[in-house]
């Protein structure tokens, strides 16, 4: 019984420490103005609890966290000189964040192309 109940309890403990679903399916575009860039970070919300999506992308050597809003499906960055970024693979991760803990990181990179 003692047993049991521990068991019982540890289950509850893991229940808790989620905050949902991973998000998936990462995908990354660019547009290009004056050159400058802007990424789009676009996922798929598979948490049905979130209260918010934590935004990380590694882009030229600097690092950025951002947060979007519980149900977005997307974020987009502010601008980066074209010359600084072309060429430079990036990394971007998202995952759903809510009172209870964090999901796993959903994870890709992502290259603007040298013409």
């Amino acid at each position: 019984m003692i047993r049991r109940a521990a068991l019982i309890v540890l289950l509850l403990a893991a229940a808790l420490a989620q905050a949902g679903e991973a998000p998936t399916a990462i995908a990354v575009t660019h547009a290009i103005a004056n050159g400058v860039v802007k990424l789009t970070i676009t996922w798929t919300d598979n948490s049905s609890i979130e209260d918010r999506f934590d935004v990380f992308y590694d882009f030229s050597g600097t690092t950025f966290s951002r947060t979007a809003a519980a149900n977005a499906v997307t974020f987009t960055t502010g601008g980066f000189p074209l010359n600084q970024v072309q060429g430079i693979p990036g990394t971007f991760k998202v995952r759903a964040h809510n009172w209870r803990g964090v999901s796993e990181w959903d994870t890709t990179t992502y290259t603007i192309p040298v013409p």
